[in-house]
């Protein structure tokens, strides 16, 4: 945009030229061992040039009565491909285990089974058998651990003082021995993720570990609500993205409603019979 553009300059115009820029724009990443350059997705584009703006231009009418232009901000948002729905199953999940580095399983699990993000936990508090987590904006959630959530964290507890994920460095450097137990960083997670994991499964990302845990704890108890909670979000809305149903859960809801259906019919019918039967049991002459 430049820095002696105006606010009362940022006009429909601009807009779009700054879209088709970003639009322009590569990234490389490593796609089967091999670095490619490859465009960035619309969501990336509306999030970092659309939406950013609309925010700033917004603050600018409502807080500073600065003078903005109208601009129609959905004719500039590129259209996104259906929200994708992927849920480990648990063959995939143990195949992910089995695949990533021994010191690496346990924050992987903890992942699949809690919904968190890699860096979110921060404490654990095993009297009152909880966890607490900082998302994003900062924002700190409290979350009580499932049986094996806690004999996950029991196994770790005396690994290290401070941190709840390690590994076993295996190269002395300036800031440790070798043999010695560090916190897992993010860098290394990922790249064992990367390396290992994610080779074992198909089309499955990281963050799926969060569709996860919050379809499994919807299909457990019917509760979107909890979902919400457990994952963190201000609005409901943002957790039916995570919780999704799947084709067996909506065969399965349809032959229950299907077969209670019946059953009723069944009911209805023999209930009419047996009152038939009495009513012709108190006329003249009923047995």
């Amino acid at each position: 945009i430049g820095s002696t553009t105006m606010l009362v300059d940022v006009n429909s115009a601009l807009l779009a030229k700054l879209v088709a820029r970003r639009r322009g724009e590569t990234v490389r990443r490593v796609r089967d061992g091999k670095v490619q350059e490859v465009h960035l997705a619309p969501a990336t584009v509306n999030r970092s040039v659309t939406e950013m703006l609309r925010k700033i231009l917004h603050r600018a009418d409502r807080v500073w009565g600065a003078k903005v232009a109208r601009i129609q901000w959905k004719d500039h948002l590129l259209a996104e491909p259906q929200e994708r729905v992927r849920e480990a199953t648990q063959a995939e999940q143990e195949a992910a285990l089995a695949a990533i580095p021994e010191d690496y399983a346990p924050a992987l699990l903890f992942a699949i089974l809690t919904g968190c993000r890699r860096v979110e936990i921060v404490g654990v508090d095993f009297f009152n058998r909880e966890f607490r987590v900082i998302g994003k904006r900062g924002l700190a959630r409290t979350i009580p651990m499932a049986q094996a959530v806690h004999d996950l964290l029991w196994a770790l507890k005396d690994d290290h003082p401070e941190a709840v994920f390690t590994y076993v460095a295996k190269r002395a450097s300036p800031d440790h021995a070798r043999g010695e137990r560090c916190p897992i960083t993010m860098a290394g997670f990922q790249t064992a993720w990367r390396r290992h994991a994610r080779p074992v499964l198909n089309d499955f990302r990281f963050h799926d570990t969060r569709h996860t845990a919050a379809t499994r704890l919807v299909r457990a108890t019917g509760n979107i609500r909890l979902a919400q909670r457990l994952l963190g979000h201000s609005s409901v809305a943002t957790t039916t993205r995570y919780a999704h149903v799947t084709h067996d859960d909506l065969r399965k809801g349809l032959e229950d409603a299907t077969r209670a259906e019946r059953n009723t019919d069944f009911t209805t019918e023999h209930e009419q019979s047996a009152d038939n039967e009495l009513n012709g049991m108190k006329k003249p002459g009923g047995v």
